[in-house]
């Protein structure tokens, strides 16, 4: 199906592997991460040496005749020499770690051979602990009896040989725990997908239950919107992109995280810092400004509903956390869930109904008149959470998806195989093809909201679109909360919000995962209703094929949102593919040590994008005929809050994570400065971005924050246009000519919708 990950030029070398092989497993540390721990292990092995010869000393100091004072002796003289071979193996370990560079380990090769020796060293120390604790618990020795003539030496040997037993267990129990936390494998090179699929199962479930269930379960509900097994579907995508080239080498994590640094290097040298917006800025027409303002400003007002759906996990999160919260006061934040006045249908609570106060209190945090209609926070796999809004400031009917926040969301995320898509917005096209877990759970809302058409009762006549008889049943079985609230047999609410909301535009509302499964309702709902628009937060970058991803349609049916590095915009099979490749390139060529480019990468007065240590970037790892991953893109046109200035300075400053600011909260204004908005075009999403922010950038309160603050900014003026049809899409191109101190600008190569004009 996915092509193999190795052959061709991408094919692993014949060398020695990176992983530590001993006890006959492979084990997820390199034979040069041992540089830190090592050194660590001499220091606390040279106090150890020096602690047992001592007491050692101290029990010498006396000639009287003792039946145990041999015993004793020759386990402190066991324990003293085994402590000399362990600290002479931790010299040497530490200096092969030293030896060699990343694309060369062959230097390193003996590092297995000693790790074992160090292994065996401490089963040794563990029997030696054991006799230790046997010998002072049978008898003391005579000359530690506790007497009146006890000298100060004899009471203080006493405490130092329970010491030393102590240190022993101690350093036994330490090996022991390594021996079961470090990941490892069997050491065969071509795991089963099975294999991967039962990984992913006891991971899962390892999470949940060490969390406490606090991130959800592990195993698939009755209300799934996947018919198959999860694991396996996932755990197939995960071999796609890890099977080959990672386990063949042996990638350890912190080979990982180098190859990253080595690829942001890279970047840095071919781009350098980002001083100010691209060149091929312009200005728009004064209709075209007005455009990209009104969706600016309707991103900020709607992003309170892609909060609030998230519910009281992201509640607690964005009080405790900059950049809206702060540490020191944050949990205080809780005292707000305790009133809820609003009388909205709920179902998939916990019994103090938290989710349902914090989406009242995120949702009204601008006093704005809204009503709850319907919210179901039930989660499971290809099933999110999502809640219906009367938004009467906006005269918008809003339906809000969650994103991303447990352990079967992340599952929904790993279903990531394209599956072909048909729908009314895809006719007459060659054939489209979508995110299968995005579709599955747009799927299940999609239906909820057909069969019950609340939607329609809402904005039209309810007495008038009741749903039918086959309907309702179908509603009474999957979805009976919201059956019995279109049907008033629960509340009254929605026959005393549906007559304000006549002639509400829809408004669909989604982050993260809610982005993806956004653009599908927006896709499947075409020409359903008239007035209707998705905003996607942080879209992710998988959502449909590429050219159904720009095409006009979705142009004007989505609007999507991307925070500066945000990776999951970026994320897709042919783009983690190409980040993939660039690791592992990078890491083949590399001719340093792994300590000398964490030292660069750390050096705060190295000048990264200037620096030999990092390889040149080359612009097309994956050749288009090489690869079979599909191009997938970020659903419809896309305004873009770009970072700009120096991006190692501005990448530190934008992480929020210094005490002051944990504690005291950070300063939302200045964090927000330095972005620029504008619109993109989705070549601009066609590789990751490696950065330390492209994980925070994409946390819902971030963007929330940052859009609050651009909101206040005075807008652009307005400029003339020249209007250029391409006669191979149905879209406009506008070509603009440049002008200085624009806040809003388009590219000018950006795509319309032609039914706009």
């Amino acid at each position: 199906m996915l092509r193999s990950l190795v052959g061709s030029e991408m094919c692993i070398r014949d060398r020695v592997m990176v992983a530590l092989q001993c006890c006959c497993r492979r084990w997820m540390v390199s034979a040069d991460d041992l540089k830190l721990p090592c050194s660590v292990t001499i220091i606390i092995r040279l106090c150890w040496c020096g602690l047992v010869a001592g007491v050692l000393a101290i029990l010498h100091g006396d000639d009287r005749a003792c039946d145990l004072d041999w015993l004793v002796t020759a386990w402190l003289w066991a324990s003293l020499g085994v402590s000399l071979i362990a600290l002479l193996l931790s010299l040497s370990i530490c200096r092969v770690a030293y030896l060699g560079s990343i694309s060369e380990p062959s230097a390193r090769g003996c590092q297995s051979t000693l790790m074992t020796g160090w292994i065996f060293l401490q089963l040794i120390t563990l029997v030696l602990a054991v006799f230790g604790l046997a010998v002072l618990n049978w008898e003391e020795p005579c000359r530690l009896e506790g007497t009146d003539n006890q000298s100060d030496d004899e009471l203080v040997a006493r405490w130092l040989l329970w010491v030393v037993v102590v240190w022993q267990l101690g350093s036994a129990v330490v090996a022991v725990a390594l021996y079961a936390l470090i990941p490892s494998s069997s050491g065969k090179p071509h795991l089963s997908q099975d294999g991967w699929s039962d990984k992913c199962r006891r991971v899962c479930r390892c999470l949940s239950v060490t969390s406490c269930g606090l991130f959800g379960s592990w195993y698939q509900g009755d209300r799934s919107g996947h018919g198959h097994n999860p694991y396996e579907n996932a755990a197939t995508v995960l071999w796609s992109l890890f099977g080959g080239q990672f386990r063949e080498a042996w990638w350890t994590p912190s080979d990982i995280m180098v190859g990253l640094g080595l690829v942001r290097g890279a970047w840095l040298k071919k781009h350098g810092p980002v001083t100010q917006p691209p060149q091929s800025m312009g200005a728009l027409h004064e209709s075209q400004v007005s455009d990209l303002n009104e969706r600016f400003t309707q991103f900020s007002y709607y992003s309170k509903y892609m909060l609030a759906v998230y519910g009281h996990l992201l509640f607690a999160w964005s009080e405790l956390v900059p950049p809206m919260g702060q540490l020191c006061c944050g949990l205080l934040g809780y005292r707000k869930l305790g009133c809820c006045c609003n009388d909205g249908v709920v179902t998939g609570d916990n019994c103090f109904g938290c989710n349902k106060a914090a989406f009242v209190q995120r949702a009204g945090t601008d006093g704005d008149d809204f009503d709850l209609v319907y919210a179901d926070f039930e989660c499971d796999i290809s099933r999110t959470p999502y809640g219906i809004v009367a938004d009467y400031k906006k005269k918008a009917v809003v339906v809000t998806v969650r994103g991303t926040i447990n352990l079967k969301d992340c599952l929904t995320d790993g279903l990531a195989n394209p599956i072909e898509f048909k729908c009314a917005a895809t006719t007459g096209r060659d054939p489209v093809y979508v995110h299968q877990g995005f579709y599955e759970a747009a799927m299940v809302i999609f239906n909820e909201l057909t069969k019950s058409n609340i939607l329609e009762m809402l904005t039209l006549d309810p007495d008038l679109n009741k749903p039918s008889k086959h309907d309702a049943e179908w509603l009474a079985l999957h979805a009976p909360d919201l059956h019995n609230l279109v049907l008033g047999e629960s509340s009254n609410c929605l026959p005393r919000i549906a007559p304000k909301c006549r002639g509400f535009k829809i408004v669909l509302v989604g982050h993260s995962l809610g982005a993806g499964v956004v653009a599908v309702l927006s896709a499947l709902m075409y020409k359903r209703f008239v007035n209707l628009h998705g905003y996607a937060y942080s879209c992710p970058g998988a959502v449909f094929s590429y050219n159904f991803a720009k095409c006009g349609v979705m142009m004007g049916l989505v609007t999507s949102c991307v925070l500066a590095d945000d990776m999951v915009a970026r994320l897709s099979l042919r783009n983690v593919e190409r980040i993939r490749d660039r690791i592992v390139n990078a890491l083949d060529n590399c001719p340093y040590h792994k300590s000398e480019v964490f030292e660069a990468l750390m050096d705060d007065s190295l000048e990264l994008h200037s620096s030999e240590l990092f390889p040149e970037w080359e612009e097309s790892p994956v050749s288009q005929d090489s690869s079979d991953m599909m191009e997938m893109g970020v659903a419809g046109r896309i305004l873009y809050l770009e970072r700009v200035g120096n991006e190692r300075e501005e990448a530190a400053n934008a992480l929020l994570l210094s005490n002051s600011q944990l504690c005291c909260g950070a300063d939302v204004d200045a964090w927000a400065a330095n972005l620029s908005v504008r619109w993109a075009s989705q070549d601009e999403f066609l590789e990751i971005k490696p950065s330390p922010l492209m994980g925070l950038d994409h946390f819902p309160d971030r963007i929330h924050a940052a859009l609050q603050v651009l909101s206040s900014s005075h807008l652009a003026g307005s400029q003339s246009y020249d209007v250029v049809i391409d006669p191979h899409d149905d879209c406009v191109f506008f070509d603009v000519p440049e002008v200085e101190n624009m806040e809003f600008v388009i590219q000018h190569e950006t795509v319309l919708d032609i039914d706009e004009f």
